[in-house]
Protein backbone atom coordinates (compact mmCIF):
# COMPACT_ATOMS: atom_id res chain seq x y z
CA UNK A 1 0.00 0.00 0.00
CA UNK A 2 1.40 3.08 -0.96
CA UNK A 3 1.76 6.30 1.80
CA UNK A 4 2.01 9.56 1.42
CA UNK A 5 4.96 11.93 2.16
CA UNK A 6 3.95 11.96 5.65
CA UNK A 7 4.32 8.31 6.09
CA UNK A 8 0.09 7.91 6.50
CA UNK A 9 -2.09 5.01 4.53
CA UNK A 10 -3.26 6.76 1.27
CA UNK A 11 -7.21 6.49 1.94
CA UNK A 12 -8.01 6.77 -1.53
CA UNK A 13 -6.13 3.83 -2.47
CA UNK A 14 -7.58 2.23 0.44
CA UNK A 15 -11.17 2.99 -0.52
CA UNK A 16 -10.53 1.67 -4.19
CA UNK A 17 -9.56 -1.65 -2.96
CA UNK A 18 -12.59 -1.87 -0.68
CA UNK A 19 -15.17 -0.88 -3.03
CA UNK A 20 -13.18 -2.84 -6.48
CA UNK A 21 -14.09 -5.88 -3.92
CA UNK A 22 -17.74 -5.03 -3.38
CA UNK A 23 -18.96 -2.99 -6.84
CA UNK A 24 -22.09 -5.83 -6.94
CA UNK A 25 -23.43 -4.75 -3.24
CA UNK A 26 -22.34 -1.17 -3.84
CA UNK A 27 -24.84 -0.51 -6.81
CA UNK A 28 -27.92 -2.13 -4.98
CA UNK A 29 -26.98 0.52 -1.97
CA UNK A 30 -27.02 3.45 -3.70
CA UNK A 31 -29.96 2.25 -5.96
CA UNK A 32 -31.63 2.09 -1.92
CA UNK A 33 -29.68 5.35 -0.63
CA UNK A 34 -31.47 7.42 -3.60
CA UNK A 35 -34.78 6.62 -1.74
CA UNK A 36 -36.33 8.58 1.05
CA UNK A 37 -33.81 8.31 3.78
CA UNK A 38 -36.46 9.16 6.57
CA UNK A 39 -35.50 6.70 9.00
CA UNK A 40 -37.61 3.87 9.50
CA UNK A 41 -37.23 1.30 12.77
CA UNK A 42 -37.66 -2.11 11.80
CA UNK A 43 -38.39 -4.69 14.35
CA UNK A 44 -35.65 -7.09 15.51
CA UNK A 45 -37.04 -10.05 16.51
CA UNK A 46 -36.25 -12.66 14.53
CA UNK A 47 -39.18 -13.56 12.01
CA UNK A 48 -40.55 -9.89 12.10
CA UNK A 49 -38.71 -6.61 10.68
CA UNK A 50 -41.87 -5.10 9.95
CA UNK A 51 -41.39 -1.10 9.84
CA UNK A 52 -43.45 0.00 13.20
CA UNK A 53 -43.79 2.36 15.80
CA UNK A 54 -43.56 3.34 19.46
CA UNK A 55 -46.56 2.17 21.22
CA UNK A 56 -45.06 2.71 24.95
CA UNK A 57 -41.82 2.35 27.14
CA UNK A 58 -40.51 1.78 30.64
CA UNK A 59 -37.70 1.67 32.52
CA UNK A 60 -36.75 -1.33 34.97
CA UNK A 61 -34.21 -1.13 36.29
CA UNK A 62 -30.62 -0.53 34.39
CA UNK A 63 -32.94 -1.58 31.34
CA UNK A 64 -35.46 0.89 28.85
CA UNK A 65 -38.26 -1.43 27.49
CA UNK A 66 -39.62 0.07 24.09
CA UNK A 67 -42.97 -1.59 22.91
CA UNK A 68 -44.12 -1.81 19.58
CA UNK A 69 -46.78 -2.08 17.35
CA UNK A 70 -46.05 -5.29 15.99
CA UNK A 71 -46.21 -6.87 19.58
CA UNK A 72 -42.67 -7.26 20.16
CA UNK A 73 -40.25 -4.89 21.99
CA UNK A 74 -36.17 -3.25 22.09
CA UNK A 75 -34.48 -3.55 24.79
CA UNK A 76 -31.64 -0.59 25.82
CA UNK A 77 -29.08 -1.01 28.81
CA UNK A 78 -28.73 2.23 30.21
CA UNK A 79 -26.40 0.98 32.90
CA UNK A 80 -24.86 3.98 34.76
CA UNK A 81 -21.21 3.88 35.94
CA UNK A 82 -20.34 4.22 39.23
CA UNK A 83 -20.57 7.84 41.14
CA UNK A 84 -16.99 8.13 41.57
CA UNK A 85 -15.94 8.00 38.24
CA UNK A 86 -16.92 11.57 37.53
CA UNK A 87 -15.35 12.81 40.36
CA UNK A 88 -11.95 11.99 38.92
CA UNK A 89 -12.09 13.51 35.06
CA UNK A 90 -9.83 16.39 34.27
CA UNK A 91 -8.88 17.41 31.21
CA UNK A 92 -5.13 17.26 30.04
CA UNK A 93 -4.95 21.18 30.58
CA UNK A 94 -5.96 20.34 34.49
CA UNK A 95 -9.33 21.45 34.05
CA UNK A 96 -12.52 19.84 35.30
CA UNK A 97 -16.01 19.82 34.43
CA UNK A 98 -18.56 21.68 36.54
CA UNK A 99 -21.01 19.79 38.08
CA UNK A 100 -23.98 20.91 36.04
CA UNK A 101 -22.08 19.77 32.64
CA UNK A 102 -21.63 16.02 34.54
CA UNK A 103 -25.24 15.93 34.79
CA UNK A 104 -25.82 16.70 31.37
CA UNK A 105 -23.56 13.68 30.80
CA UNK A 106 -25.22 11.82 33.24
CA UNK A 107 -28.85 12.26 31.37
CA UNK A 108 -26.97 11.19 28.19
CA UNK A 109 -25.88 8.03 29.76
CA UNK A 110 -29.64 7.24 30.90
CA UNK A 111 -30.66 7.87 27.30
CA UNK A 112 -28.69 5.27 24.90
CA UNK A 113 -30.86 5.46 22.08
CA UNK A 114 -30.19 8.79 21.53
CA UNK A 115 -29.97 12.08 23.37
CA UNK A 116 -29.97 16.16 22.19
CA UNK A 117 -28.06 18.63 24.97
CA UNK A 118 -30.03 22.11 23.92
CA UNK A 119 -28.12 23.99 26.84
CA UNK A 120 -27.69 28.03 26.19
CA UNK A 121 -24.56 28.83 24.28
CA UNK A 122 -21.59 29.07 26.62
CA UNK A 123 -22.53 26.57 29.10
CA UNK A 124 -20.22 24.05 27.64
CA UNK A 125 -22.14 21.19 25.68
CA UNK A 126 -18.95 20.43 24.10
CA UNK A 127 -17.59 19.35 27.33
CA UNK A 128 -20.61 17.40 28.30
CA UNK A 129 -20.52 14.99 25.22
CA UNK A 130 -16.79 14.65 25.56
CA UNK A 131 -17.00 13.62 29.03
CA UNK A 132 -19.89 11.17 28.52
CA UNK A 133 -17.56 9.61 25.93
CA UNK A 134 -14.94 9.77 28.45
CA UNK A 135 -16.19 6.92 30.59
CA UNK A 136 -17.81 5.33 28.65
CA UNK A 137 -14.59 3.85 26.19
CA UNK A 138 -17.29 0.76 24.98
CA UNK A 139 -19.30 3.84 22.91
CA UNK A 140 -16.27 3.99 20.89
CA UNK A 141 -15.34 4.60 17.46
CA UNK A 142 -17.08 7.68 17.56
CA UNK A 143 -17.75 10.27 15.20
CA UNK A 144 -18.58 13.97 15.40
CA UNK A 145 -20.37 15.51 12.58
CA UNK A 146 -19.49 19.56 12.86
CA UNK A 147 -19.76 22.71 10.56
CA UNK A 148 -16.04 23.22 8.89
CA UNK A 149 -15.11 26.13 10.97
CA UNK A 150 -15.06 23.92 14.22
CA UNK A 151 -13.13 20.84 13.07
CA UNK A 152 -10.24 21.84 14.59
CA UNK A 153 -12.10 23.20 17.72
CA UNK A 154 -13.09 19.14 17.84
CA UNK A 155 -9.64 18.08 17.02
CA UNK A 156 -8.11 19.98 19.71
CA UNK A 157 -11.21 19.45 22.83
CA UNK A 158 -10.95 15.80 22.28
CA UNK A 159 -7.57 15.50 23.24
CA UNK A 160 -7.84 17.91 25.55
CA UNK A 161 -10.84 15.67 26.98
CA UNK A 162 -9.95 11.84 26.22
CA UNK A 163 -6.30 12.46 25.39
CA UNK A 164 -6.40 10.39 22.43
CA UNK A 165 -5.83 11.75 18.51
CA UNK A 166 -8.72 12.15 16.17
CA UNK A 167 -8.55 11.75 12.40
CA UNK A 168 -9.98 14.52 10.44
CA UNK A 169 -12.23 13.70 7.46
CA UNK A 170 -10.91 16.67 5.31
CA UNK A 171 -12.20 15.42 1.75
CA UNK A 172 -14.78 13.24 0.65
CA UNK A 173 -11.89 10.96 -0.62
CA UNK A 174 -10.77 10.36 3.08
CA UNK A 175 -12.49 7.47 4.87
CA UNK A 176 -12.57 6.78 8.67
CA UNK A 177 -9.72 4.52 9.62
CA UNK A 178 -11.46 2.92 12.79
CA UNK A 179 -9.55 -0.38 14.16
CA UNK A 180 -9.61 -3.42 11.22
CA UNK A 181 -10.44 -0.93 8.40
CA UNK A 182 -6.04 -1.02 7.94
CA UNK A 183 -3.39 -2.42 10.18
CA UNK A 184 -1.38 0.66 9.78
CA UNK A 185 -3.44 2.93 11.41
CA UNK A 186 -6.20 3.35 13.54
CA UNK A 187 -8.38 6.05 15.42
CA UNK A 188 -10.94 6.09 18.04
CA UNK A 189 -12.14 9.38 17.18
CA UNK A 190 -13.22 10.83 13.75
CA UNK A 191 -14.55 14.54 13.31
CA UNK A 192 -15.97 15.46 9.94
CA UNK A 193 -17.50 19.04 8.48
CA UNK A 194 -21.57 18.35 7.27
CA UNK A 195 -20.75 19.61 3.96
CA UNK A 196 -17.91 16.88 3.67
CA UNK A 197 -20.14 14.26 5.05
CA UNK A 198 -22.67 15.19 1.81
CA UNK A 199 -20.08 14.39 -0.45
CA UNK A 200 -18.68 11.25 0.89
CA UNK A 201 -19.47 8.05 -0.92
CA UNK A 202 -18.26 5.67 1.45
CA UNK A 203 -21.63 7.15 3.38
CA UNK A 204 -24.21 5.34 1.20
CA UNK A 205 -22.22 2.24 2.22
CA UNK A 206 -23.62 0.86 5.70
CA UNK A 207 -20.31 -1.71 5.91
CA UNK A 208 -17.94 1.38 5.57
CA UNK A 209 -18.83 2.74 8.68
CA UNK A 210 -20.26 0.03 10.34
CA UNK A 211 -17.46 0.06 13.11
CA UNK A 212 -18.38 3.46 14.64
CA UNK A 213 -20.78 3.47 17.22
CA UNK A 214 -21.97 6.91 18.10
CA UNK A 215 -22.65 9.75 16.84
CA UNK A 216 -22.41 13.44 17.98
CA UNK A 217 -24.22 15.86 15.59
CA UNK A 218 -22.82 19.17 16.32
CA UNK A 219 -25.46 22.30 15.67
CA UNK A 220 -27.93 20.00 14.62
CA UNK A 221 -30.38 23.17 13.65
CA UNK A 222 -28.34 22.68 10.43
CA UNK A 223 -29.96 19.54 9.69
CA UNK A 224 -33.59 20.90 8.89
CA UNK A 225 -34.03 20.68 5.49
CA UNK A 226 -35.32 17.45 4.40
CA UNK A 227 -34.51 17.24 0.98
CA UNK A 228 -30.69 18.52 1.66
CA UNK A 229 -28.14 16.46 0.38
CA UNK A 230 -26.61 16.97 3.86
CA UNK A 231 -29.66 16.00 6.06
CA UNK A 232 -29.91 12.39 3.67
CA UNK A 233 -26.34 11.72 4.64
CA UNK A 234 -26.76 12.25 8.07
CA UNK A 235 -29.55 10.08 8.50
CA UNK A 236 -27.59 7.57 6.52
CA UNK A 237 -24.62 7.73 8.59
CA UNK A 238 -26.61 7.39 11.78
CA UNK A 239 -28.92 4.92 11.38
CA UNK A 240 -28.47 1.84 13.53
CA UNK A 241 -26.11 3.61 15.91
CA UNK A 242 -26.40 5.64 18.78
CA UNK A 243 -26.34 9.37 18.42
CA UNK A 244 -26.01 12.55 20.58
CA UNK A 245 -27.19 15.79 19.43
CA UNK A 246 -25.92 19.05 20.44
CA UNK A 247 -27.78 22.73 20.05
CA UNK A 248 -28.35 26.08 22.06
CA UNK A 249 -31.21 27.05 18.90
CA UNK A 250 -32.27 23.62 17.64
CA UNK A 251 -35.55 25.66 15.86
CA UNK A 252 -34.68 28.21 13.38
CA UNK A 253 -37.93 29.26 11.80
CA UNK A 254 -40.87 27.09 12.77
CA UNK A 255 -41.23 23.92 15.23
CA UNK A 256 -41.77 21.77 12.46
CA UNK A 257 -37.85 21.77 11.90
CA UNK A 258 -37.23 19.66 14.34
CA UNK A 259 -38.93 16.66 12.67
CA UNK A 260 -35.16 15.72 11.18
CA UNK A 261 -33.44 15.40 14.32
CA UNK A 262 -36.59 13.71 15.97
CA UNK A 263 -36.70 11.10 13.51
CA UNK A 264 -32.98 10.58 13.99
CA UNK A 265 -33.26 10.41 17.51
CA UNK A 266 -36.44 8.34 18.15
CA UNK A 267 -37.41 6.89 14.79
CA UNK A 268 -40.09 4.76 16.53
CA UNK A 269 -41.67 7.51 17.58
CA UNK A 270 -41.24 10.36 15.25
CA UNK A 271 -41.73 7.72 11.78
CA UNK A 272 -43.37 10.29 9.31
CA UNK A 273 -43.46 14.20 8.78
CA UNK A 274 -47.28 14.35 8.01
CA UNK A 275 -48.72 12.76 10.93
CA UNK A 276 -45.93 14.77 13.24
CA UNK A 277 -46.78 18.18 11.85
CA UNK A 278 -50.55 17.40 12.36
CA UNK A 279 -50.42 16.06 15.51
CA UNK A 280 -47.82 18.21 17.21
CA UNK A 281 -47.40 21.70 15.40
CA UNK A 282 -49.11 24.77 15.17
CA UNK A 283 -50.66 25.61 11.80
CA UNK A 284 -51.54 28.92 11.35
CA UNK A 285 -54.68 30.04 8.78
CA UNK A 286 -52.34 31.31 6.29
CA UNK A 287 -50.77 27.55 6.08
CA UNK A 288 -47.59 28.86 8.41
CA UNK A 289 -45.97 26.47 11.12
CA UNK A 290 -45.52 27.77 14.09
CA UNK A 291 -45.26 26.13 17.72
CA UNK A 292 -45.98 23.13 19.61
CA UNK A 293 -49.75 23.24 19.90
CA UNK A 294 -51.26 24.84 23.09
CA UNK A 295 -53.45 21.26 24.26
CA UNK A 296 -49.97 18.93 23.33
CA UNK A 297 -47.58 21.05 25.78
CA UNK A 298 -47.69 18.95 28.38
CA UNK A 299 -47.41 16.07 26.21
CA UNK A 300 -45.14 17.31 24.52
CA UNK A 301 -42.99 18.39 27.45
CA UNK A 302 -43.23 14.52 28.86
CA UNK A 303 -42.01 12.86 25.78
CA UNK A 304 -39.06 14.42 25.45
CA UNK A 305 -37.92 14.84 28.66
CA UNK A 306 -36.68 11.64 28.73
CA UNK A 307 -34.25 12.61 25.77
CA UNK A 308 -33.75 16.01 25.37
CA UNK A 309 -31.95 18.69 28.34
CA UNK A 310 -32.01 22.06 28.24
CA UNK A 311 -30.38 24.51 30.66
CA UNK A 312 -30.34 28.48 30.77
CA UNK A 313 -27.91 30.24 32.33
CA UNK A 314 -30.07 31.16 34.94
CA UNK A 315 -30.88 27.25 35.75
CA UNK A 316 -27.15 26.08 36.61
CA UNK A 317 -25.20 27.56 39.29
CA UNK A 318 -22.26 29.40 37.51
CA UNK A 319 -21.66 33.17 36.96
CA UNK A 320 -21.90 34.39 32.97
CA UNK A 321 -21.37 37.58 31.51
CA UNK A 322 -24.71 39.22 30.64
CA UNK A 323 -25.17 41.39 27.70
CA UNK A 324 -25.93 45.48 27.69
CA UNK A 325 -27.16 46.13 24.48
CA UNK A 326 -27.14 49.18 23.06
CA UNK A 327 -27.97 50.89 19.92
CA UNK A 328 -26.33 53.76 17.73
CA UNK A 329 -28.56 55.31 15.76
CA UNK A 330 -27.32 57.24 11.92
CA UNK A 331 -28.05 59.66 9.55
CA UNK A 332 -26.38 58.45 6.45
CA UNK A 333 -26.57 61.72 4.14
CA UNK A 334 -28.16 62.99 1.51
CA UNK A 335 -26.28 61.79 -1.56
CA UNK A 336 -26.59 58.24 -0.14
CA UNK A 337 -30.50 58.49 0.24
CA UNK A 338 -30.49 59.54 -2.75
CA UNK A 339 -28.90 56.45 -4.28
CA UNK A 340 -30.59 54.29 -1.61
CA UNK A 341 -34.37 55.61 -2.67
CA UNK A 342 -33.47 55.01 -6.50
CA UNK A 343 -33.33 51.30 -5.50
CA UNK A 344 -36.26 51.30 -3.27
CA UNK A 345 -38.72 52.82 -6.37
CA UNK A 346 -37.33 49.84 -8.01
CA UNK A 347 -38.21 47.45 -5.73
CA UNK A 348 -41.65 49.36 -4.75
CA UNK A 349 -42.71 48.92 -8.71
CA UNK A 350 -42.15 45.30 -9.06
CA UNK A 351 -43.60 44.64 -5.20
CA UNK A 352 -46.83 46.68 -5.75
CA UNK A 353 -47.21 45.77 -9.72
CA UNK A 354 -46.90 48.76 -11.09
CA UNK A 355 -43.85 48.21 -13.18
CA UNK A 356 -45.03 46.13 -16.36
CA UNK A 357 -43.59 43.15 -16.50
CA UNK A 358 -44.14 39.40 -17.78
CA UNK A 359 -41.96 37.69 -14.66
CA UNK A 360 -42.71 34.58 -13.51
CA UNK A 361 -43.47 34.14 -9.59
CA UNK A 362 -39.96 32.99 -9.53
CA UNK A 363 -38.22 35.67 -11.26
CA UNK A 364 -40.08 38.42 -9.61
CA UNK A 365 -39.72 37.15 -6.24
CA UNK A 366 -35.67 37.09 -6.91
CA UNK A 367 -35.89 40.21 -8.54
CA UNK A 368 -37.58 41.78 -5.17
CA UNK A 369 -34.96 40.05 -3.17
CA UNK A 370 -32.09 41.78 -5.24
CA UNK A 371 -33.33 45.29 -4.83
CA UNK A 372 -33.56 44.26 -0.86
CA UNK A 373 -29.87 43.17 -1.07
CA UNK A 374 -28.80 46.23 -2.96
CA UNK A 375 -30.32 48.42 -0.37
CA UNK A 376 -28.49 46.57 2.44
CA UNK A 377 -25.59 46.94 0.50
CA UNK A 378 -25.78 50.80 -0.29
CA UNK A 379 -26.82 51.34 4.24
CA UNK A 380 -23.63 48.97 5.10
CA UNK A 381 -20.93 50.68 2.77
CA UNK A 382 -22.17 53.80 4.12
CA UNK A 383 -21.76 52.65 8.12
CA UNK A 384 -18.38 51.86 7.45
CA UNK A 385 -17.23 55.28 8.64
CA UNK A 386 -19.51 55.77 11.67
CA UNK A 387 -18.04 52.24 12.59
CA UNK A 388 -14.55 53.64 12.08
CA UNK A 389 -15.19 56.21 14.59
CA UNK A 390 -16.53 54.23 16.76
CA UNK A 391 -13.48 51.83 16.88
CA UNK A 392 -10.84 54.89 17.46
CA UNK A 393 -12.60 55.78 20.06
CA UNK A 394 -12.30 53.03 21.38
CA UNK A 395 -8.41 52.07 20.94
CA UNK A 396 -8.47 55.22 22.65
CA UNK A 397 -10.18 55.01 26.02
CA UNK A 398 -9.37 50.68 27.05
CA UNK A 399 -7.14 48.05 26.55
CA UNK A 400 -10.08 45.91 25.78
CA UNK A 401 -10.51 43.69 22.56
CA UNK A 402 -13.31 44.20 20.18
CA UNK A 403 -15.14 42.47 17.50
CA UNK A 404 -16.99 43.53 14.62
CA UNK A 405 -19.41 41.08 12.73
CA UNK A 406 -19.99 41.94 9.63
CA UNK A 407 -21.63 40.48 6.19
CA UNK A 408 -20.62 41.94 3.16
CA UNK A 409 -17.01 40.41 2.21
CA UNK A 410 -16.43 43.98 0.28
CA UNK A 411 -17.99 46.11 3.51
CA UNK A 412 -15.42 44.08 5.85
CA UNK A 413 -12.27 44.65 3.82
CA UNK A 414 -12.69 48.62 3.89
CA UNK A 415 -13.07 48.13 7.68
CA UNK A 416 -10.39 46.09 8.11
CA UNK A 417 -7.83 48.84 5.73
CA UNK A 418 -9.56 52.15 7.72
CA UNK A 419 -8.85 50.30 11.02
CA UNK A 420 -5.39 48.98 10.12
CA UNK A 421 -4.30 53.04 9.58
CA UNK A 422 -5.77 53.70 12.57
CA UNK A 423 -4.09 50.91 14.54
CA UNK A 424 -0.58 52.25 12.55
CA UNK A 425 -1.08 55.49 13.70
CA UNK A 426 -0.83 54.01 17.53
CA UNK A 427 1.76 52.01 16.84
CA UNK A 428 0.05 49.25 17.95
CA UNK A 429 -1.37 45.71 15.73
CA UNK A 430 -3.45 46.29 13.13
CA UNK A 431 -6.77 43.92 12.37
CA UNK A 432 -7.30 40.33 12.36
CA UNK A 433 -9.78 38.78 9.69
CA UNK A 434 -12.13 36.49 10.61
CA UNK A 435 -13.91 34.88 7.52
CA UNK A 436 -15.38 31.70 5.07
CA UNK A 437 -12.70 31.64 2.97
CA UNK A 438 -10.03 30.58 5.44
CA UNK A 439 -9.94 26.85 6.33
CA UNK A 440 -10.45 25.37 9.59
CA UNK A 441 -6.74 25.68 10.59
CA UNK A 442 -6.38 29.02 10.07
CA UNK A 443 -9.17 30.27 11.71
CA UNK A 444 -8.05 28.83 14.71
CA UNK A 445 -4.59 30.30 14.16
CA UNK A 446 -7.03 33.76 13.65
CA UNK A 447 -8.51 33.28 17.13
CA UNK A 448 -5.21 31.92 18.70
CA UNK A 449 -3.51 35.58 17.73
CA UNK A 450 -6.79 37.50 19.16
CA UNK A 451 -6.48 35.13 22.15
CA UNK A 452 -2.62 36.75 23.03
CA UNK A 453 -1.82 35.74 26.70
CA UNK A 454 -5.26 35.85 28.10
CA UNK A 455 -6.05 33.15 31.07
CA UNK A 456 -9.40 32.12 31.64
CA UNK A 457 -11.14 31.91 35.08
CA UNK A 458 -10.95 29.06 36.48
CA UNK A 459 -13.51 27.04 38.11
CA UNK A 460 -12.67 28.04 41.66
CA UNK A 461 -11.89 31.66 40.99
CA UNK A 462 -15.06 34.72 40.57
CA UNK A 463 -15.24 37.44 38.89
CA UNK A 464 -13.49 40.69 41.19
CA UNK A 465 -12.50 42.90 38.30
CA UNK A 466 -15.72 44.05 36.50
CA UNK A 467 -14.47 46.47 34.00
CA UNK A 468 -10.62 46.99 33.69
CA UNK A 469 -9.86 43.95 31.65
CA UNK A 470 -6.67 45.02 30.06
CA UNK A 471 -4.46 42.85 27.47
CA UNK A 472 -0.38 44.16 27.96
CA UNK A 473 1.09 41.52 25.29
CA UNK A 474 0.69 43.57 22.64
CA UNK A 475 -1.59 41.23 20.69
CA UNK A 476 -4.38 42.57 18.07
CA UNK A 477 -6.85 44.08 19.87
CA UNK A 478 -9.64 44.53 16.89
CA UNK A 479 -11.21 41.62 14.83
CA UNK A 480 -13.43 41.53 11.79
CA UNK A 481 -15.52 38.85 11.82
CA UNK A 482 -18.06 37.43 9.43
CA UNK A 483 -21.21 36.70 11.24
CA UNK A 484 -21.92 33.15 9.10
CA UNK A 485 -18.20 32.10 10.15
CA UNK A 486 -17.49 33.86 13.44
CA UNK A 487 -21.01 32.96 14.83
CA UNK A 488 -20.95 29.25 15.27
CA UNK A 489 -18.53 26.75 17.46
CA UNK A 490 -16.20 29.98 18.32
CA UNK A 491 -15.42 30.54 21.79
CA UNK A 492 -14.00 34.48 22.49
CA UNK A 493 -14.50 34.32 26.41
CA UNK A 494 -11.34 37.20 26.30
CA UNK A 495 -13.67 39.83 24.33
CA UNK A 496 -15.62 41.96 26.27
CA UNK A 497 -17.09 44.72 23.00
CA UNK A 498 -18.72 43.41 19.93
CA UNK A 499 -20.49 45.67 17.46
CA UNK A 500 -22.72 44.42 15.05
CA UNK A 501 -22.62 46.24 11.89
CA UNK A 502 -24.68 44.45 9.47
CA UNK A 503 -27.91 42.69 10.61
CA UNK A 504 -28.11 39.39 9.41
CA UNK A 505 -31.66 38.15 7.61
CA UNK A 506 -31.88 34.90 9.78
CA UNK A 507 -31.63 36.24 13.59
CA UNK A 508 -30.64 32.83 14.96
CA UNK A 509 -27.15 33.61 13.88
CA UNK A 510 -26.75 37.21 15.75
CA UNK A 511 -27.95 35.06 18.48
CA UNK A 512 -25.29 32.69 17.65
CA UNK A 513 -22.54 35.49 17.29
CA UNK A 514 -23.52 36.72 20.28
CA UNK A 515 -23.26 34.14 22.40
CA UNK A 516 -19.77 33.92 21.65
CA UNK A 517 -18.64 36.49 24.51
CA UNK A 518 -20.91 35.21 27.63
CA UNK A 519 -19.03 31.88 28.15
CA UNK A 520 -17.13 29.96 30.85
CA UNK A 521 -13.96 31.27 31.61
CA UNK A 522 -14.86 34.71 30.88
CA UNK A 523 -13.71 37.17 33.59
CA UNK A 524 -16.05 40.14 33.05
CA UNK A 525 -19.47 40.24 34.27
CA UNK A 526 -21.05 41.58 31.29
CA UNK A 527 -20.04 42.04 27.44
CA UNK A 528 -21.42 45.31 25.35
CA UNK A 529 -23.06 44.87 22.17
CA UNK A 530 -23.42 47.85 20.00
CA UNK A 531 -25.79 47.68 17.09
CA UNK A 532 -25.01 50.37 14.22
CA UNK A 533 -28.46 51.15 12.83
CA UNK A 534 -29.08 53.37 9.75
CA UNK A 535 -32.48 55.56 10.65
CA UNK A 536 -35.59 55.49 7.97
CA UNK A 537 -34.33 52.47 5.75
CA UNK A 538 -33.84 48.74 5.90
CA UNK A 539 -31.62 48.52 8.20
CA UNK A 540 -34.50 49.52 11.08
CA UNK A 541 -37.03 47.04 9.27
CA UNK A 542 -34.86 44.24 9.98
CA UNK A 543 -34.05 45.31 13.71
CA UNK A 544 -37.90 45.22 14.53
CA UNK A 545 -38.22 41.93 13.38
CA UNK A 546 -35.43 40.65 14.03
CA UNK A 547 -36.01 41.20 17.60
CA UNK A 548 -39.72 39.82 17.21
CA UNK A 549 -38.53 36.27 16.04
CA UNK A 550 -35.62 35.86 18.06
CA UNK A 551 -38.41 35.90 20.80
CA UNK A 552 -40.14 33.56 19.45
CA UNK A 553 -37.47 31.08 19.18
CA UNK A 554 -36.89 31.48 22.66
CA UNK A 555 -40.18 30.73 23.42
CA UNK A 556 -40.17 27.61 21.23
CA UNK A 557 -37.16 26.07 22.54
CA UNK A 558 -37.98 26.39 26.21
CA UNK A 559 -41.46 24.20 25.65
CA UNK A 560 -44.24 27.76 26.10
CA UNK A 561 -46.70 27.82 23.31
CA UNK A 562 -45.61 30.44 20.43
CA UNK A 563 -48.53 32.14 19.40
CA UNK A 564 -47.24 33.60 16.61
CA UNK A 565 -43.97 32.23 15.00
CA UNK A 566 -42.61 34.11 11.32
CA UNK A 567 -41.10 31.23 9.67
CA UNK A 568 -40.84 33.50 6.40
CA UNK A 569 -38.78 36.86 7.62
CA UNK A 570 -38.16 37.74 3.79
CA UNK A 571 -42.20 38.01 2.97
CA UNK A 572 -42.85 40.31 6.04
CA UNK A 573 -39.80 42.35 5.50
CA UNK A 574 -41.04 42.85 2.19
CA UNK A 575 -44.02 43.85 3.25
CA UNK A 576 -42.64 46.19 5.88
CA UNK A 577 -40.79 47.35 3.43
CA UNK A 578 -43.13 48.27 1.09
CA UNK A 579 -45.13 49.54 3.69
CA UNK A 580 -42.44 52.14 5.53
CA UNK A 581 -41.47 53.88 1.94
CA UNK A 582 -38.54 55.41 0.94
CA UNK A 583 -35.64 56.80 3.07
CA UNK A 584 -36.02 60.91 3.76
CA UNK A 585 -33.83 62.66 2.73
CA UNK A 586 -34.66 65.24 5.60
CA UNK A 587 -33.48 62.87 8.48
CA UNK A 588 -29.78 63.51 6.87
CA UNK A 589 -27.54 66.49 8.73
Amino acid sequence: MNEDSEGWPNDREILEEKLSAKIPEIVKEVKKAQKSTIIKRKCPSNGCGKVTAETSREQIEDYTFIYLECGHHIIFDSKQVKADIWETIESMNGNRPRNYQIEGAKFAEKSPQGWMICDDMGLGKTIQALIYLKVHPEKWPFMVVAKAAITQMWLRQILNWLGINAQVLETSQDIPLYPGVTEEIEFNAFVISVDTLSRSKWVDIPDMHKGIKTIIIDECQTIKAESAKRTKAVRKLCEGKEVGALSGTPIDNHAGEYFNILNILRPTWVYARAPFLREWVEVHPNGRLGGIRRSKLPEWKRRTAEFIIRRTKKDVDIELPTFDIQYDFVHLGKEVAEAYNKVYEQFDDLYSGTSDTNMSGMERQTNLLGFMSRMRHIVGVAKVEACVDEVTEFLDSNDRKLTIFTHHVDIAKMLVAHINFACQERGIPGPLHYHSGLDSKSRQDVLDEFKGNWTPLANDETITDTTQISFLDNSPRIMVASTQAGGVGVDMHWCQDTIILERMWTPGAEKQAMGRFSRIGARFKSVLVKYIIAIGTIDELVSTISERKVAAMSSALDNVYVEYLQSDFMQELMHELHKKGRMKTWSAS
